[in-house]
C-alpha cells in the first residue's frame, strides 16, 4: 500500500506542480513515464535475485528504505531534470518489493490459497493508489505538493523496519504452529519440501525463459493490463481536472472511487479463481477465465471517452479498474504453477511485470503528447480499450496451459 502511495503521490501532484516548475505536458507525460521504463530493466534484476538470494526479508528492507528515501527527495526538485533523476532513483529502489511480495506469498500458501493471497496483497496496490488521491490532495492543500512527497516518504521508512522486525520464513516464525506448518508444506508451498514434483530440480537458465510461447504470451497480456493500470496511477488525476473540470476537493472526494472499487475486484477475482481449483476445476480455465473477463470488463475505459457526464464516466472508469484488478490474483499465481522449476517461479514474475511495464512506460509518455497535441484524452481512452481486447485474444491463442513448462524446451 505504502509503495503504491508513493508511486502515484506524482500523478496526483502532477496538476499542481507542472504550474510551479513550469513542466509542459509532453515533458511530463516522460517523467511519469521514466518510472516504468525504468522498471522494465529492473523487474528481471529483481526477480532473479529474489530466486537466488531465496528469502525476500532484508532485500525488501533495502528497497523499502531506498525507495522512501527518495520519495523525499522529490520535495527537493527545481525543475524537469531533477524531478527526472529523483524519479529513476525512486523505481531502482522500489523495483525488488513486487517480487519479494510474490516469494513470500510462495513461502506461506499452498497452491489452492494462492489467488485469493494474491489478490488480498494486492488490495494494498490498489487502495494506495485509490487513498493517494485524497491523501496526497489533503497534504497538497495543508503543507504543498512538496510536504506531500516529505509526508508519504517518512511514513514508508517506519514501515520498513516493521517489516525487518515482523517478517520470517514458515520454519523460522515462533508463533507458526506445527499444523499450520503441515498444512503450506503439503499444499505444495515453494521453499520446502511440499508436494510439487519439481521440487529439488535445478532451475534453468534465466535468458531460457524466452524460448516459451507461453512466457511471451504472459508478457504481453501483462503489456495490455498495466497500459490501463498507468493511465490510473499518473494521468488519471489530470483527466479529472482538465477534462471533467473537477476541483481539488472534488478530486479529493470522488477520485479515490475507481480505486476503492478495485480493491473488491481483486478480492473476488482471487476467491473466484481459487474457488474454481479447489472444485477441482481444470486449473488452465481456474486461471485463464478470469483473467479473460477482467481485461474484457476493462474495456469499459473506452466507453468513458463518450460520455458527457462525469458521474458515468465515473462509473464506467470504476468497472475498468475494477475488471483490471479481478484478473490480479490468477494472472500473478501464472509464474508459481507454470515456472519450469520453483528456482524460476520470481524470475519468471520479474519478466512479467517487466513486460507489463513496457506499457506502463510508454503509455504515460504517448498520452501527454497526444493530450498535448489535442486538448482531449478521447483518443487515449479509446486505444486502451482496444489494447484489453488484444490481451485477451493473447490469452486465449498464445498462453498455453497452465502446467510446468517442460524443462526440455529451455534445453534446446
Amino acid at each position: 500500500m505504502i509503495a503504491w502511495i508513493d508511486r502515484s503521490n506524482l500523478g496526483v501532484a502532477a496538476p499542481f506542480l507542472q504550474d510551479d516548475l513550469d513542466i509542459p505536458p509532453s515533458t511530463m507525460g516522460l517523467i511519469l513515464g521514466s518510472y516504468a521504463f525504468v522498471l522494465i530493466f529492473m523487474h528481471p534484476v529483481s526477480g532473479w535475485l529474489v530466486d537466488k538470494l531465496g528469502s525476500p526479508r532484508l532485500l525488501y528492507f533495502g528497497s523499502a528504505i531506498a525507495w522512501c528515501v527518495f520519495t523525499a527527495s522529490t520535495a527537493l526538485v527545481r525543475g524537469a531534470a531533477s524531478l527526472f533523476a529523483v524519479r529513476i532513483a525512486m523505481a531502482v529502489g522500489e523495483a525488488p518489493q513486487a517480487s519479494c511480495a510474490l516469494k513470500a506469498t510462495s513461502h506461506w500458501f499452498p497452491r489452492r490459497e494462492r489467488a485469493l493471497a494474491i489478490g488480498t496483497y494486492e488490495v494494498g496496490s490498489e487502495f494506495g493508489a485509490a487513498i493517494s488521491i485524497p491523501v496526497v490532495t489533503a497534504l497538497i492543500a495543508g503543507f504543498g505538493w512538496r510536504g506531500s512527497f516529505i509526508a508519504t516518504g517518512l511514513a514508508g521508512l517506519l514501515f520498513a523496519f516493521f517489516w525487518l522486525w515482523f517478517y520470517r520464513n514458515p520454519r523460522r516464525h515462533p508463533k507458526l504452529t506445527a499444523a499450520e506448518l503441515r498444512h503450506i508444506e503439503e499444499g505444495g508451498a515453494h521453499g520446502v519440501t511440499g508436494s510439487d514434483p519439481r521440487h529439488g530440480q535445478q532451475a534453468v537458465r534465466w535468458v531460457d525463459l524466452f524460448r516459451y510461447r507461453t512466457v511471451w504470451g504472459l508478457l504481453a497480456v501483462m503489456f495490455c493490463r498495466t497500459s490501463t493500470i498507468f493511465f490510473f496511477i499518473t494521468w488519471y488525476p489530470t483527466y479529472l481536472v482538465e477534462e471533467r473540470g473537477f476541483t481539488l476537493l472534488e478530486l479529493g472526494l470522488f477520485g479515490a472511487v475507481p480505486g476503492l472499487v478495485a480493491i473488491v475486484g481483486d478480492l473476488v477475482g482471487g476467491w473466484f479463481s481459487d474457488h474454481l481449483i479447489r472444485r477441482g476445476v481444470d486449473p488452465t480455465i481456474a486461471r485463464k477465465a478470469p483473467i479473460a473477463g477482467g481485461l474484457l470488463a476493462g474495456t469499459a475505459i473506452a466507453a468513458a471517452a463518450f460520455t458527457s457526464s462525469p458521474a458515468l464516466a465515473m462509473v464506467l472508469l470504476s468497472i475498468s479498474s475494477a475488471g483490471v484488478a479481478f484478473c490480479t490474483g490468477a494472472l500473478y499465481s501464472l509464474p508459481l504453477e507454470i515456472a519450469p522449476t520453483p528456482g524460476n517461479a520470481i524470475s519468471l514474475s520479474g519478466l512479467m511485470r517487466a513486460g507489463g511495464l513496457v506499457g506502463g512506460a510508454s503509455v504515460p509518455a504517448a498520452i501527454g503528447f497526444v493530450y498535448e497535441a489535442s486538448g482531449s484524452f478521447v483518443a487515449p481512452l479509446v486505444l486502451m480499450g482496444g489494447v484489453l481486447v488484444i490481451g485477451v485474444a493473447v490469452l486465449v491463442f498464445v498462453v498455453g496451459r497452465v502446467e510446468p513448462l517442460p524443462i526440455s524446451t529451455a534445453a534446446r
